[in-house]
């Protein structure tokens, strides 16, 4: 749906021209359904923006990043341009128009004069959208998006097949009927059958019903639905829907107090690998910061409408075998109205696909469920996910990535990944990815992510993929490191674009360990070329408060180390001018920074030639400080540009002693 002065736009054949020529006509425009003014509108009203005065101009702009290549809509308000305004526009060649396309543009270029911001609604014909995302019709989409998945992408089966036919959780929720309350079932006593939905949420801060031992025997009888929040009453009846019986949501199928609820916990989070690869479906309900707020939303059926406009401009056209990367008709800048009233006629006709930043699959990653650190592990091992966003619902399997409501069935998503200009992400661990690299790419992923109990859940809530990680490294996982990495994997830094990264108050991890930190973090371990090595590890222990899960909460753990070591009042007085960095661990503001006292020492780990921050650094190490139990504990990195620092300060009298430590 787009106004006269929108439709214009396509049809003359200029990369640049004027757009509204008041602000009140592009409101009333947007006020009638055009997608693109309501676009502008919105802009100026969330950011407080100060309406244009005189006209607003417009400019296509070729755009390519990452995935499909596409035109972008810049425009000019009083000469200057307004940043940070996305439209975006796919064009596809097609045989010719559509019957009935020239008499609604001729209708449409009546209209640009005397009516600019008319919106014609009979051409294309309008779509019947539901006004809620909790009418039953979203529910078809998404099942037939379900059975297209299970049917016809083989991707899909290959992950389906890595799942254990019959395998259920300890509990699930059979969801009942509409006549018949859900209740709690134990899977092996019970019985199951058929599929089941895990359920992606946010706990969010305010109490709300959940399993304990008090409730248990009461739930297995009836679980009373009204007094369900509303997320988990939404998605009972988008199961029941969708034919399937069973739900697993963690609140619910897990004891959270009472009686064995500690052994519980520790039992599912070594199974929570297995709940979500084995489940049919994984429901993200990434709209709702709490369980309160619901997954059903209501939306406006008319901004959600099909955007296209068929054009005989045929350097609009998106299709990568033609090479059209740069405008080749001659910019001319006009006034809508005293241009051509109609192009040449085309050689070519290109359908256009209007697409505003609402309609790509990035938006989500702002919502509240995807700022969450469990909900990364639970994306990766689903075999598919159904989102509930905030006015429409998406797909997402490694067959058919970034699909939703309104981009399903377009020419835009045709290919596997669909239209997505500006956000792609790897769905499923595919093979390709299961290595150390992509080990440290998900780890920095998932470090930027919050928790709500970091304490119990820093390791836990990562477990699920470290033990993937393993599966196919055939490697030993150490509180969050692999055994083989190290000492390489010992060389994580704070990340550069967060300050806010420090060391974890209470213990839950060794100093040594990524996991110890709350924050970003990054490894220079997937960047380096050929290492020279300057540290042997002796040994590695790790505590664990559940001996057999390798990948759960951690008691104590120590590294035992050969390597060159000194203290840094030696080195700094020894070399004056000793060109070291040092990122600290500890710099937050609530602990002092040791680097002045004499227990202050650094270890040198490995000699990589990397750059940082646009300088070429050489030596790469550990900040360490001695306790009085003669152990260490890291406070930081350090890394020095000198290329022979080591022997230049030995040959200096300063230091770098051959040392066996322990840090803990």
């Amino acid at each position: 749906m787009l106004c006269a002065v929108c439709i214009c736009m396509f049809q003359n054949g200029y990369y640049e021209g004027a757009h509204h020529k008041s602000f009140s006509s592009l409101v009333q425009a947007a006020a009638n359904g055009c997608k693109i003014c309501h676009t502008i509108s919105l802009y100026y009203s969330e950011k407080k923006k100060t309406p244009f005065s005189t006209q607003l101009d417009y400019e296509y702009e070729w755009f390519e990043k990452r995935t499909t290549p596409h035109w972008k809509l810049l425009f000019w308000a009083d000469g200057s341009k307004v940043s940070n305004l996305w439209v975006f526009i796919h064009g596809h060649i097609v045989e010719a128009f559509p019957p009935g396309h020239q008499e609604f543009v001729d209708l449409a270029k009546e209209d640009r004069k005397p009516d600019p911001s008319r919106v014609r609604r009979d051409f294309p014909p309008l779509r019947n959208i539901p006004d809620n995302t909790g009418h039953e019709d979203v529910a078809k989409i998404a099942k037939k998006w379900l059975h297209e998945c299970k049917e016809g992408h083989a991707s899909c089966k290959d992950v389906y097949g890595a799942r254990e036919q019959g395998w259920y959780p300890k509990r699930l929720i059979d969801v009942g009927t509409p006549d018949q309350s859900p209740r709690l079932i134990i899977s092996e006593v019970d019985r199951a059958e058929g599929g089941y939905v895990a359920l992606s949420h946010c706990w969010g801060s305010e109490p709300f019903i959940t399993l304990t031992s008090t409730n248990h025997d009461d739930f297995r009888k009836e679980i009373r639905y009204q007094e369900l929040p509303k997320t988990f009453r939404d998605i009972i009846t988008t199961c029941r829907r969708l034919d399937i019986r069973y739900l697993w949501i963690d609140s619910l199928c897990i004891l959270q107090s009472g009686e064995g609820s500690k052994s519980d916990w520790l039992f599912h989070s070594l199974e929570m690998s297995k709940i979500y690869l084995n489940c049919e479906l994984n429901i993200a309900v990434d709209v709702a910061a709490n369980p309160e707020e619901g997954a059903f939303r209501p939306r406006d059926p008319d901004l959600l409408q099909d955007c296209y406009v068929w054009t005989p401009f045929p350097g609009m056209s998106t299709d990568i075998s033609n090479d059209i990367k740069t405008p080749t008709a001659e910019r001319t800048s006009f006034s809508v109205g005293e241009g051509p009233d109609s192009a040449p006629a085309p050689s070519t006709v290109t359908l256009c696909a209007i697409f505003i930043k609402e309609d790509f699959s990035y938006m989500r990653m702002e919502l509240p469920l995807n700022k969450r650190a469990w909900v990364l592990q639970e994306k990766l091992l689903s075999p598919r996910t159904l989102h509930f966003l905030l006015d429409r619902v998406a797909w997402e399997c490694e067959g058919r990535q970034a699909v939703n409501e309104y981009l399903a069935d377009s020419v835009a998503s045709a290919g596997k990944k669909g239209f997505d200009c500006l956000y792609q992400t790897s769905y499923n661990l595919t093979e390709s990815q299961l290595d150390f690299k992509g080990f440290n790419n998900k780890l920095f992923e998932y470090t930027k992510l919050d928790l709500s109990h970091p304490h119990e859940d820093k390791l836990v809530a990562f477990s699920s993929i470290a033990k993937q990680y393993t599966s196919c490294l055939g490697d030993e996982y150490c509180a969050g490191i692999f055994r083989t990495t190290l000492p390489l994997s010992l060389l994580w830094l704070k990340s550069q674009w967060e300050s806010s990264t420090r060391r974890a108050e209470m213990y839950r991890a060794p100093s040594w360990s990524w996991a110890s930190m709350d924050g970003r973090v990054e490894n220079i371990m997937n960047y380096p070329d050929k290492p020279t090595l300057l540290a042997t590890v002796e040994d590695v222990r790790v505590d664990l408060v559940d001996p057999t899960n390798q990948y759960g909460q951690v008691k104590s753990a120590s590294l035992t180390l050969t390597a060159p070591l000194v203290s840094l009042q030696e080195l700094k007085s020894g070399k004056q001018d000793l060109s070291l960095r040092i990122n600290p661990d500890l710099d937050d503001g609530t602990e002092t920074w040791p680097g002045d006292n004499n227990d202050t020492y650094i270890v040198a780990i490995a000699k990589i030639r990397w750059i940082l921050d646009n300088e070429i650094y050489n030596y790469w190490g550990l900040v360490l400080q001695k306790l009085l139990s003669g152990e260490y504990r890291r406070v930081g990195l350090w890394f020095s540009e000198e290329a022979d620092l080591i022997e230049t300060c030995r040959s200096e009298g300063s230091g770098f002693r051959q040392e066996t430590i322990k840090i803990i």
